[in-house]
């Protein structure tokens, strides 16, 4: 049995790897729990973010972008494992990529960077992804957060995973 300690040590890690915004609701609703996704998702939109999480757990859940999976058992719904814009065929990240890229006006390049920042990727893992150099990449980046409105990395996965 795992003890309390690790499982608490160990649930936000395992969240973070989820690739979407992932929330612990408590059976009320109440967020227990949530990964870096997510915390910038709820900072950049509060409102909507909180009624999505509403609905997700609600007996007629209307957003197929967001995915509540019940937690208890025998039966009894203790709380709530909910993950937000998680990608589908039909809006998977690429596709936000670039329509994200394109309304609002990037390069080429600051697309490609864009990209880059959405798999996680650090500047010097886009510098060699992309041969170009670390300060270009600083340049592009800078670029990105400019015209998305964003101050942070995490910023930018939430713009993109609530982008439309």
């Amino acid at each position: 049995m795992v003890s309390p300690l690790l499982a608490n040590l160990a649930l936000p890690m395992v969240l973070d790897q989820l690739g979407a915004p992932a929330f612990i609701l408590s059976s009320t609703g109440d967020i227990e729990e949530l990964n870096v996704a997510a915390r910038a998702l709820l900072a950049l939109h509060p409102t909507p973010t909180l009624e999505r999480l509403a609905r997700a757990i609600s007996t007629a859940p209307d957003d197929p972008s967001a995915n509540a999976l019940p937690l208890g058992s025998a039966g009894r719904t203790t709380g709530w494992l909910v993950l937000l814009g998680t990608p589908s065929k039909e809006n998977d990240m690429d596709a936000r990529v670039a329509r994200l890229a394109r309304r609002t006006g990037l390069t080429q390049q600051q697309a490609r960077v864009l990209a880059a920042l959405a798999e996680g990727l650090s500047n010097r893992g886009i510098a060699a992804s992309l041969e170009v150099s670390v300060r270009t990449v600083e340049v592009h980046v800078s670029a990105v957060f400019d015209k998305l409105g964003v101050s942070s990395r995490s910023a930018v996965l939430a713009t993109l995973l609530d982008w439309q």
